[in-house]
């Protein structure tokens, strides 16, 4: 059945790209306001769905996570997994907001509740408060944020038109800590936060630009490198104006397989799939 999906998604890609699906609830996010955790009082408790019932997978994904520990060189623990108490939430979603549940999840649907993302690897789904709307020191203070794995429409390290499991959750891990997507036309080998994987592809470990981006983010101070230079890190102050309530807004980043094509309403981003064929 994966087979035939694959197959009839490439002959829709073309049509699809004309479509525009919003990822933010507001249109006029800036595209570059910073996402971070409001605290951030890490680590964050996670609970795992009792969907992964593989005992490999649980350790895959706390794989992942101790990488990105130890691209803080250990500084700091991110995540603190909760395994089997949670049940796969994603077999009764029934609306846009029905994770909303002050539990930060990660999650396996074998019936993928977002039609409007078909070919989307996986996605991390943001709650937050955006602050300083519309001025040069805008950002999004996350408040929630859960990883949903596309396990009815592809395959994951089980052969043939599969991903890389691990490639997928590290990925998903930095959006979940605030990182984005980094542009179509940068190097897509310098970086775990590529907007897009091939089913050839293996990232398991932060890059250095993934580095100093979380760096920056929670002023987190790095040695020197093997080869001498500093991982250097201008801290960014994150103070909301006087007053300012702050809107509540949710985020969907995605992971797509392949190419590129990128929607954008009212000049922002909103969308980025793949119309590039299979490998």
């Amino acid at each position: 059945m994966r087979s035939l999906f694959f197959l009839s998604l490439m002959l829709i890609l073309f049509a699809a790209c004309n479509s525009k699906t919003a990822s933010v609830t507001s249109g006029s996010v800036s595209q570059t306001a910073p996402y971070i955790w409001d605290g951030p009082n890490f680590p964050k408790n996670v609970k795992i769905s009792t969907a992964f019932t593989d005992p490999g997978e649980t350790a895959k994904i706390t794989e992942m996570a101790t990488a990105w520990d130890s691209a803080m060189n250990n500084q700091v623990q991110f995540f603190n997994f909760i395994i089997g108490t949670e049940s796969e939430k994603t077999n009764s979603i029934s609306g846009p907001n029905q994770l909303r549940d002050n539990v930060f999840g990660i999650y396996k649907a074998a019936n993928w509740p977002y039609p409007e993302y078909p070919d989307a690897l996986a996605i991390t789904q943001i709650f937050a408060i955006r602050y300083n709307s519309g001025s040069s020191n805008e950002y999004v203070a996350i408040q929630e944020a859960d990883i949903i794995m596309n396990d009815e429409n592809f395959d994951f390290d089980t052969g043939g038109f599969d991903y890389d499991f691990r490639t997928v959750l590290l990925h998903e891990m930095g959006h979940f800590l605030g990182l984005q997507h980094k542009p179509r036309d940068y190097n897509r080998n310098n970086t775990v936060m590529y907007p897009s994987i091939y089913s050839y592809e293996t990232k398991r470990i932060p890059q250095t630009i993934d580095k100093q981006d979380l760096s920056e983010k929670y002023n987190i101070v790095l040695p020197l490198t093997a080869g001498g230079s500093a991982i250097t890190s201008d801290p960014v102050s994150y103070t909301k104006k006087p007053g300012d309530a702050g809107e509540v807004v949710k985020v969907i980043l995605e992971l797509r397989a392949n190419g590129d094509c990128i929607h954008r309403m009212d000049g922002v981003e909103t969308e980025r799939h793949h119309i590039r064929g299979l490998k």
